[in-house]
């Protein structure tokens, strides 16, 4: 009897109509580029590192760049003629891409969806403008409302390109952990010199208004040293 049950079962296993899944993307997840325009990214770093200071001049070269700013070298990083990230994203990664800028809040300059529109939005990165009137730095606030924006969509990463100063606001860290919970993968691109600017500040200066002929000078102040990390030189 056992025999007989086990080939019926055999043989309804053969014949009967097998169970398929099929599991079909209905629409392309969302890729965000967060570029950072905030007056700080106008800066041009003297480049300490050997390796940092030959690829920052290297991409200066690409870009036909006379001044070597921060957002000019995240722009022609961006937009490099052959291996632009757009281009890249949209037809490798299967994404549909948003341009964003920031500086006290952030907005968005464009959105890719087909490969016709990949021009216009390199054109709209390159016209960006590190203005003085970008002095406000929020940097995780931006980063927040971007996440935001996509709240209830398919938000497959953010790639934020920033020298990482923040003036104002929650800072990138706090919206880090919020992005983690909520499975949202964050890449962050740093531009400029990681090594703190060097700086000799001299303060709170005394010395007598007058002296005679022949007499000592007495000088005291104090010496506030940055970016030396100890370096005697």
């Amino acid at each position: 009897v056992g025999l007989r049950m086990i080939l019926v079962i055999s043989s309804l296993a053969v014949l009967l109509p097998q169970i398929r899944l099929f599991f079909k993307l209905t629409s392309w997840p969302h890729v965000v580029i967060l570029i950072d325009d905030s007056t700080s990214m106008s800066t041009v770093d003297n480049y300490r590192d050997p390796k940092v200071k030959e690829f920052a001049e290297k991409l200066a070269v690409e870009g036909k760049l006379t001044e070597a700013q921060r957002l000019a070298l995240a722009q022609t990083l961006l937009t490099r003629h052959g291996t632009d990230w757009i281009t890249e994203l949209l037809t490798q990664r299967k994404v549909k891409v948003h341009v964003y800028h920031c500086s006290s809040r952030a907005e968005r300059i464009t959105s890719v969806t087909t490969q016709s529109e990949i021009p216009n939005a390199i054109k709209a990165i390159q016209d960006l403008k590190a203005s003085p009137k970008n002095d406000i730095s929020k940097l995780g606030t931006a980063l927040r409302q971007v996440i935001n924006d996509f709240e209830g969509h398919s938000l497959a990463g953010v790639i934020m390109l920033t020298d990482g100063v923040t003036t104002e606001g929650v800072t990138v860290s706090d919206v880090s952990r919020f992005a983690r919970k909520n499975h949202i993968p964050l890449f962050f691109v740093g531009i400029g010199d990681s090594l703190e600017r060097r700086d000799i500040e001299l303060s709170d200066l005394k010395v007598a208004d007058s002296v005679l002929v022949n007499d000592k000078l007495v000088f005291q102040f104090n010496v506030k040293v940055k970016g030396y990390g100890g370096d005697p030189n």
